[in-house]
């Protein structure tokens, strides 16, 4: 298993809530936008 499918496994048994997941390229450089919109953000 993938390491990233590990964390979503684990997130998944827990019961995290995540309400979305965007691109953060999806709202260019406001980022200040993806934070109000809820969006989960992650950098690679």
């Amino acid at each position: 298993m993938l390491r990233s499918q590990e964390v979503f496994f684990d997130l998944y048994i827990h019961k995290y809530q995540i309400g979305k997941m965007i691109l953060a390229d999806a709202y260019g450089t406001r980022i200040s936008e993806s934070y109000a919109d809820n969006n989960t953000v992650a950098l690679c």
